[in-house]
């Protein structure tokens, strides 16, 4: 069971048949049941086989043969049948050189377009910081917070946990909550996986009936309420849009700004540094990590009048939706680079592109 250099991997379960060529990566390495290590006889390439599984996977041929409508295992039986070309080792050894270089290639811009994107996500993150902790004016008299992770703030702002700045605080239905779900139910019942950083998605999204939703009414949401992530992603905020108005939740911390404060703006100031350093703080288990609403409600932030928050909010919108749009075109070129390098695998081990 101990691998060697040029050993090819192959994945039995999860995302079925994903293989890597093994490079001596550690001096000393073994396999389990998880994976096949396929050796190649005379004459064949271990290189060549890694793209054509590629190209087998491409096709739908491993989805069709593992059943993955159910729990997908591709056995070494189903292995053992795969069809793949007969070629002499020259050609084999031709094309997966040819492949290693122009993939190389292609993933080199690939990387170089997903560390621009990192650093624009940096620089997001460090734009809203500044904005929820120094503001908008450069030339303002400053204050020591009294807070590490703050450092100084404004003269005028001042320092308030969540609870002091909110009209309501509670959590989403926490017991037995899959006992709602209706296929046929028309009002949102929003999950931690549908909470991502300042927008609701609807994927994998669950629904509960009318009758439910008031007998629910202590978790129902309404516009502008923001919504915490207790469990997993612990501290992911967002803020309510119209169109989830009188949606119900689950197990997530609801909170109600009062009047005095921009929905916004304190969702800004939960998703920066300033929120992101409290909830880590705030975490219970090292396995399933998750808050608490009395937790929650000691989070602090640092606070300007109502009219400030409102120009710092809509400052942030601005700039955010600027730098979203870079980052959503960069993202877009990786996925084209993605498909081109999957296509021409395809076109090449194929025999459609001569090499």
């Amino acid at each position: 069971y101990r691998l060697k250099n040029g050993d090819l991997l192959v994945t039995e379960g999860g995302d079925v048949a994903v293989s890597c060529i093994w490079n001596d990566e550690l001096n000393e390495c073994y396999f389990q049941n998880a994976i096949h290590r396929v050796r190649p006889r005379l004459n064949n390439s271990n290189h060549f086989l890694y793209y054509w599984m590629q190209v087998l996977k491409k096709s739908g041929y491993i989805d069709l043969i593992c059943n993955k409508a159910t729990l997908a295992h591709f056995t070494k039986d189903k292995f053992e049948v795969c069809p793949m070309p007969h070629l002499e080792l020259e050609i084999q050894i031709r094309i997966a050189d040819y492949l290693d270089k122009k993939c190389a290639e292609i993933d080199v811009v690939i990387a170089a377009k997903e560390k621009t994107n990192e650093l624009l996500k940096e620089r997001r993150q460090s734009i809203i910081y500044e904005a929820v902790t120094k503001g908008l004016d450069p030339t303002v008299p400053m204050k020591d917070s009294g807070i590490e992770w703050i450092g100084e703030i404004p003269k005028e702002w001042v320092i308030q946990k969540i609870k002091s700045i909110s009209s309501r605080i509670n959590v989403g239905v926490v017991i037995r909550p899959s006992e709602y779900f209706d296929e046929n139910g028309t009002v949102p019942f929003l999950r931690g996986i549908n909470v991502k950083e300042y927008l609701i998605s609807s994927d994998n999204m669950v629904y509960i009936n009318e009758s439910s939703n008031h007998i629910l009414s202590k978790s129902q949401v309404h516009t502008d309420d923001i919504l915490i992530v207790r469990d997993g992603s612990i501290g992911t905020s967002c803020v309510v849009p119209a169109e989830y108005d009188s949606a119900n939740v689950v197990s997530m911390v609801i909170v109600t700004p009062s009047i005095s404060c921009d929905s916004r703006f304190i969702c800004y100031s939960l998703n920066s540094d300033v929120g992101k350093t409290q909830f880590t703080l705030t975490k219970i288990g090292s396995a399933l990590t998750h808050t608490s609403v009395s937790a929650v409600s000691d989070i602090i932030v640092a606070v300007p009048s109502c009219a400030e928050q409102k120009e710092i909010a809509d400052y942030l919108d601005a700039k955010c939706a600027e730098i979203d749009g870079l980052i959503a075109k960069k993202e877009q070129l990786v996925k084209e680079l993605e498909s081109y390098k999957k296509s021409l695998i395809y076109e090449v081990v194929t025999g459609k592109r001569e090499v």
